[in-house]
Formats: C-alpha cells, sequence, structure tokens
C-alpha cells in the first residue's frame, strides 16, 4: 500500500509529518474511524455532520498507523507523539493520496458519468468483469470528490480492473475527480436534464460531463461514445478513435431488444464484428437496455468476449431503490426510489407498459428535484409519459407534483393528491391494490420509500 514517502512526494512536501518513518506503509486508507483497522491511515475530514478531527484519539487507540489532519491540528499532535500528516486542506489531502495510488496502480480505470444509468451501469459492468478479472467498483453511488478517491484507494496491486461512477452537480467536480482517477476507458451514458440547479441546461450538463473524456483522450485513453444520444453523437469529431455504439444504428457494438417476457424483461442482441450474442436481461425498462448495450462494450474493450459476456449478464441485480420488482399477495410493486427525473420517469412508465400479467397500472409518485427554472413544467410535462405508457391511476405527493395532478385531471386520469407520504398512506391503507403493477418513485429527498415499505407491509 502506500507509504508516507509516497504521501509528502505527491503533495510536493506541502504535508508535515512528524513521530512516523517515511517508510512506513499503510494497510488501508480510511476516514471513517469504524473502520479503522491496525496499521492503517486515517484522514480527518470534517463532514456535514460530523468532523473527523474529533475521532482522533479512539482511531489511534485502534491502532491506526497514522492520521492526517489540517494544519492547525498539526502542531498539538507532533508534540503529543501521535504519528501525524498535516495538509492545508484534508479531503485535498484524500485526492492527493488517492491520485499517488493510482500512480503506482497497475489496474485499467474505467470512469462513467451521465445524467442516467450511471450507477447501474457501473454495476453492470463490475458484475461482468468479476466473473473473469480481479475488481474494484464504486459502492453505491458514492461518486462525487470523497468517493472516487476513496474507490481507487480500495484498489490493491491484484487488481486488474478500477470501475469508477463519477457524478456531479456543480461545474469542476467531474475535471477535479477525472484528474485524480487518470481513466484508460471512459464514457457518459447520456445527457439530459439532470442537476439544472446548477448546471443550468443540457449544455451545461455535457459541458460537465465531458471533462471525464477530455482527461481520458489526453492521455490517450479509450473513449466509449452512445451515437444513440444526440449530444454526444456530435462528439465524434471530437473523439475519432471512439468506439461507438448504438441501440438504432449498426456501429461498433449495436444492440437491439428482441422482444419481452410476460413481466417486461427484455430479451437483446448485442452484436461486434461479425459476432453476436443473445440473453435475457433481468433488469426492467428500455434504459437498463440502453446500460446493457453500454456495459457490453466496456467489457469487451477490457478483453471478454460476447460469449463471456452474455453468460454473465444473468447475474447482474439491480441496485438498490432502481426498477426492484416485488411481486406481493395479488400484485407487484416497482421500487424506483432511489432519485428522479424526466427522463428516468419517462423510461420508468415505458417499463411498466411492457407487462401484460397485470391488468391495471398504479404510480405512485413524489418530487423531482435540483430542475432549475422549468421544475414546475417539467412535472406538468410528465403528464404526455403517463398517456403512452397508459398509466390510468396516480396518486401523488410533493409541492411540485401539485401542477401535474391537475393536468392529469385534465387529460382524464384518475389522480389524487395528498399534501404528505402519512396521508397518503392512511388513504393507501383501504385502497384495493389486488391485480395491479404498482410504480413508486421520486427524488432521493421525498423519500418514497417509506411508501414502498407500507405496501410490501400491506402486501405480506
Amino acid at each position: 500500500m502506500i507509504t508516507v514517502k509516497d504521501i509528502l512526494e505527491a503533495s510536493n512536501r506541502e504535508f508535515k509529518s512528524a513521530n512516523i518513518d517515511e517508510n512506513t506503509h499503510f494497510s488501508s486508507v480510511v476516514i471513517d474511524s469504524r473502520k479503522v483497522t491496525h496499521g492503517c491511515l486515517f484522514i480527518a475530514i470534517k463532514g456535514d455532520k460530523f468532523d473527523g478531527h474529533d475521532f482522533i484519539s479512539e482511531v489511534l487507540e485502534k491502532g491506526a498507523g497514522c492520521v492526517v489532519v489540517k494544519k492547525s491540528r498539526y502542531a498539538p499532535g507532533a508534540r503529543s507523539g501521535a504519528p501525524v500528516i498535516g495538509a492545508p486542506d484534508t479531503v485535498g489531502a484524500l485526492g492527493s493520496i488517492a491520485g499517488a495510488w493510482r500512480a503506482k496502480l497497475g489496474a485499467t480505470v474505467i470512469g462513467i458519468t451521465g445524467s442516467n444509468g450511471k450507477t447501474t451501469t457501473k454495476d453492470m459492468v463490475a458484475t461482468l468483469l468479476r466473473t473473469k478479472y480481479p475488481t474494484v467498483a464504486t459502492v453505491a453511488n458514492n461518486n462525487n470528490h470523497i468517493g472516487v478517491p476513496l474507490t481507487l484507494l480500495d484498489a490493491n496491486r491484484d487488481t486488474r480492473f478500477v470501475v469508477c461512477e463519477t457524478g456531479t452537480n456543480h461545474f469542476g467536480e467531474i475535471r477535479y475527480s477525472a484528474n485524480i482517477a487518470q481513466p484508460d476507458i471512459a464514457t457518459i451514458t447520456n445527457i439530459g436534464d439532470s442537476h439544472l440547479e446548477f448546471l443550468i441546461n443540457r449544455k451545461g450538463v455535457r459541458k460537465e460531463k465531458e471533462a471525464l473524456l477530455e482527461v481520458t483522450a489526453a492521455r490517450g485513453g479509450k473513449v466509449i461514445l452512445n451515437c444513440d444520444d444526440p449530444f454526444l453523437k456530435r462528439m465524434i469529431r471530437e473523439y475519432p478513435d471512439a468506439t461507438k455504439i448504438s441501440m438504432k444504428n449498426r456501429m461498433d457494438v449495436s444492440g437491439t431488444v428482441l422482444n419481452y417476457s410476460e413481466s417486461g424483461l427484455p430479451v437483446m442482441k448485442i452484436e461486434a464484428g461479425n459476432n453476436s450474442v443473445r440473453f435475457e436481461l433481468p433488469l426492467y425498462g428500455k434504459k437498463n437496455c440502453d446500460n446493457a448495450l453500454m456495459a457490453s462494450a466496456i467489457a469487451l474493450e477490457c478483453g471478454m468476449t460476447l460469449q463471456e459476456i452474455g453468460e454473465a449478464f444473468s447475474l447482474v441485480k439491480a441496485p438498490k431503490g432502481r426498477m426492484n420488482r416485488s411481486t406481493l399477495d395479488g400484485f407487484d410493486v416497482i421500487d424506483d426510489t432511489y432519485n428522479a427525473n424526466p427522463e428516468s420517469m419517462k423510461s420508468a412508465f415505458e417499463a411498466m407498459k411492457k407487462d401484460i400479467i397485470h391488468e391495471r397500472k398504479i404510480v405512485i409518485l413524489g418530487d423531482m428535484f435540483e430542475l432549475g427554472e422549468n421544475a414546475v413544467q417539467m412535472h406538468i410535462d410528465l403528464v404526455h409519459s403517463l398517456k403512452k405508457g397508459r398509466i390510468k391511476t396516480l396518486f401523488l405527493t410533493g409541492k411540485n407534483m401539485k401542477h401535474l395532478h391537475s393536468a392529469a385531471k385534465a387529460e382524464g386520469i384518475n389522480s389524487t393528491y395528498f399534501t404528505s407520504k402519512e396521508k397518503m398512506i392512511e388513504y393507501l391503507r383501504n385502497y384495493e391494490f389486488r391485480n395491479s403493477l404498482v410504480l413508486v418513485k421520486g427524488s432521493r429527498g421525498m423519500q418514497m420509500e417509506v411508501i414502498v415499505n407500507f405496501l410490501k407491509e400491506k402486501g405480506n
């Protein structure tokens, strides 16, 4: 693992160390005092709720080999005899340390970003690669300026691939993470209406996310372009050596939905060159077919064959809160509560339409967040996707869903609005869901999983 000398050199000797030999190496790097093990390096980071500096005595007692602290806490630690490294900024120190470790790794680093599907694509890629190679991947969606460095630091010298999901909601975040990760392979799943509160519009989203491709191409890495996305298709001139993929046209790697199972699971064909493979994707929704195509292209780039990829897809599972389907007493529930934006809403409604088992389709929605000044209109516009999905019954909550409620009523959709989740649950206690497929969805802050938990209790 990384040594004190590596850390000091990575910082151009900006960091100071005391009471520890420069050749000391660390078994791991952690920022959570609960994960401290003997010989690890603990970096004290101040978060919204906790400050790692408050746990320094505790982590040293647990056997931490050294602690990284902000400079104002360095002198007292040095005087006490504790093994300590002082840094101007401990969040920046985490990035520098991860960058130093990345430079030592022999692993291929894969960077994945996008407005929708990046977590699912990351999980697909990791699942495929793990059938053949030692692979480390971002845990859950810890994809920010803290999560990307921690993912890199999870890798060891035996790791063949590191799959880094890279997220953002402010300009500059992806470039920061990409400069640390230095990807060998990079892609953007799509450009959509996400984080518009800060990124303003889709042009802003593209500008922010393209930083991942720019950093990768600058070091001679491979870029993979989703040519079904109009914003990404325009980048072909900028990245002439990119691998091009499409679900609509024949490209370097192409995908086709052949048919659907009774419950709506897609049967896919992936083609590359003169080879192809067919398999049932164990995830619902057309968007997951797009994600599967992207994951296949990445796995091919990493040395897997199409046959190996097709077989490995049987092991893929949906991330928690992303189109997780449960069969209950008389009805099925789709838990898509992790997050929401207009494109993911549309995709979820389309997936419901493919189900031919249930006569009734019911949608329970909470607000979509971070949509900027057009948030109200984007909620209203969901009515068009609901009509295409043949959704006849709506239960809504949230400030902006009130506008969708009015629009839905005007279009003849049976919509009921509630001022709180509690009032919604009270009403739904006596509602008959038998022979229904029920979707529950909303942005993370709406905590719509409360409704899912209620429905599971009701249906068990």
